[in-house]
């Protein structure tokens, strides 16, 4: 165990105790195993008085005041693997999803084109017959976000 790790009882779930680094600690004393433990995109997860929980949110609800009463726990590095209390805050919606957008976590459908590439595009597929999906690769755009904004032109 480590000498840095401190434990404190849930809040709201008797006889589980949480770490600050992120681990969970049944009413018998054993340490949970999570699961989603086999993926490193994968929430971890352990069941908690018949209920599937989330390890991040037990951390934060355990270890982290919400004093702006935030809905949802934001994983500061974007691993979701990491549940360790300094990885953690509280987030809005908002703030969790554009932390995402910024770390790259979402994929190329949430990509915006600006106004000179949409035109690149619509010439380079109306004019010189270009293919979309070539050219949303080049944009580094999904098709189908591709298709939806030249449909946007018409």
């Amino acid at each position: 165990m480590n000498n840095n790790e401190q434990w404190r009882e849930h809040p709201s779930h008797e006889g589980y105790h949480v770490s600050t680094l992120g681990r969970v600690r049944g009413p018998r004393g054993k340490i949970l195993k999570p699961s989603g433990a086999g993926s490193s995109r994968a929430y971890r997860k352990v069941g908690c008085h018949m209920r599937t929980q989330l390890v991040h949110r037990l951390v934060a609800e355990t270890w982290l005041p919400n004093p702006e009463g935030k809905p949802q726990v934001n994983h500061r590095n974007c691993d979701p693997a990491d549940n360790r209390v300094a990885n953690l805050e509280w987030a809005t919606c908002r703030e969790n999803f554009e932390h995402g957008v910024r770390w790259g976590r979402y994929g190329k459908h949430l990509r915006v084109l600006t106004a000179g590439q949409v035109a690149l595009a619509e010439w380079g597929y109306r004019i010189l017959g270009v293919p979309q999906r070539r050219i949303a690769d080049l944009l580094g755009v999904s098709p189908s976000s591709l298709c939806r904004r030249l449909q946007r032109i018409r």
